[in-house]
């Protein structure tokens, strides 16, 4: 996890990625159930945790890029009446110590992906662990490998997705490129951003090169397990659908005994 490629992204991602959200009512659920507070690791630019706040939930957020926590701070600048309710903080997920503990952990959208070794998301965990309330919950969010995907080309662009600025109403579409370590499980990825305006010009092209690392689910299940957390659920998607053969999500929800 390299904070220097997360913080390129802190002047585009939010318009990159503004078709996120079918999320949101999930953790909120859960976070309301738990009744707070919640710590967001991997919290980026404030997404998820300025909309739990915005509930009346108490959320702290960590991150390893400085730019995406500068981000996550100027919006809630323009939110004081959040102020005492959200506070974002940097940190390496993987090596982190707060002085309070936590109802409940989130994880969304990949971040624990973004550890790039056993090593790493074996301390990430235990900090969880750590850091959890007795009972806590600990919800983490990761892609089922694609194994065609997997070994596609990596010079060719695939697309990916396509979001509106929510300012200019532009046209943003991002197109992926990917090299596979198959022995260390690593992506390195290139995402494409073609900002479209409303006649179809492209008037802009960012390119951001970063890496995650996929796991699947039995891997994933065995570190959790060897962390010390008691299985809840596993859930492919945000409405709690059954995980099986044919999820594209591992939505993980685990507890600390």
């Amino acid at each position: 996890m390299s904070e220097a490629s997360y913080d390129a992204w802190a002047d585009i991602y939010d318009r990159a990625h503004s078709y996120l959200g079918d999320d949101m009512p999930f953790y909120l659920d859960e976070a309301l159930e738990c009744g707070g507070p919640v710590l967001e690791a991997g919290c980026g630019t404030g997404r998820v945790a300025l909309f739990l706040a915005n509930a009346g939930i108490d959320v702290v957020g960590i991150d390893i890029s400085g730019a995406m926590i500068g981000v996550a701070k100027d919006k809630l600048r323009k939110q004081k009446e959040l102020r005492h309710k959200v506070t974002f903080l940097q940190r390496d997920m993987s090596a982190f110590k707060l002085d309070r503990k936590f109802a409940l952990i989130i994880m969304p959208f990949r971040s624990f992906q973004t550890l790039l070794s056993v090593a790493q998301q074996r301390q990430a965990l235990e900090s969880f662990r750590h850091h959890l309330v007795p009972g806590g919950k600990l919800i983490i969010d990761a892609f089922v490998p694609d194994l065609e995907a997997l070994v596609n080309d990596p010079s060719v662009l695939s697309y990916l997705s396509e979001s509106r600025d929510p300012i200019t109403n532009d046209l943003l579409v991002t197109w992926n490129q990917s090299q596979v370590d198959t022995y260390s499980q690593i992506l390195d990825i290139r995402h494409v951003i073609d900002v479209i305006s409303n006649d179809g010009h492209v008037n802009d092209r960012f390119y951001r090169d970063f890496q995650m690392r996929y796991i699947f689910r039995y891997e994933l299940q065995y570190l959790i397990e060897l962390a010390g957390f008691k299985f809840e659920n596993l859930y492919g998607d945000f409405e709690r659908t059954p995980f099986d053969e044919e999820s594209s999500e591992q939505v993980w929800v685990v507890r600390n005994p």
